[in-house]
């Protein structure tokens, strides 16, 4: 089965940063989540969107 949606610490796991910098870019717009009761969950598609909207790396030959 495919993951559907994500929790915060899935967000923050799987993209390496931390809880709260998932909820700056949920508050700045930049994420997209929504609600459960309490429960706070992003769209895998979301997530993969946003992914895919950050700059390219300009790495140096070594």
């Amino acid at each position: 089965m495919n993951t559907v949606a994500l929790t915060l610490d899935d967000v923050a796991t799987q993209a390496r940063m931390s809880r709260r910098k998932v909820y700056r870019l949920l508050k700045s717009g930049e994420l997209k989540a929504r609600k459960n009761g309490r429960q706070t969950l992003i769209l895998a598609e979301d997530f993969k969107a946003w992914v895919a909207s950050l700059p390219s790396a300009e790495l140096e030959a070594a």
